[in-house]
């Protein structure tokens, strides 16, 4: 494994502990593994589960986009392959960060009813294929923000 995936991951795990001060649960399970459905199920104390997927998106800073994979590598990957009920999207800024909570559902239907700017391609080597949409439209699922 590379020296930039390690770090990739550290922080991944970063943000997916983060996320958890801003939830109510009375316990967690992170998934292990690579290419999964879903990051961490919460379960409640009512004995229900909600499952999330965490990402931290740097690229909103400077683009103003919130960047969805659908592919990598020519495969299906991100959010054409997750299972997860919500999708937990940090914009950090320094030391701050914006959290956003999104049904994984709503960023499908705006999928399908093409609400992104565009599509583009980056990520690593440039083998993602992402949708890039105003961070603007998902203002309403904004949990938490400390970006003065």
């Amino acid at each position: 494994m590379s020296s930039k995936f390690l770090k990739d991951l550290q922080n991944g795990e970063r943000y997916e502990l983060l996320m958890l001060n801003h939830l109510k649960y009375k316990t967690y399970e992170k998934m292990l593994g690579n290419f999964k459905g879903y990051d961490i199920i919460i379960h409640k104390n009512n004995g229900t589960k909600t499952t999330y997927e965490v990402k931290s998106d740097k690229q909103i800073n400077i683009y103003g986009n919130i960047c969805i994979e659908y592919e990598c590598y020519n495969k299906p990957s991100g959010i054409t392959t997750s299972t997860a009920k919500y999708w937990c999207i940090f914009e950090p800024k320094g030391d701050y960060y914006t959290l956003y909570k999104i049904p994984r559902k709503t960023i499908l239907k705006d999928i399908e009813k093409k609400k992104y700017k565009r599509d583009c391609i980056g990520g690593d080597n440039k083998a993602s294929k992402l949708y890039l949409f105003d961070k603007n439209i998902y203002k309403d699922y904004i949990i938490f923000s400390s970006i003065p």
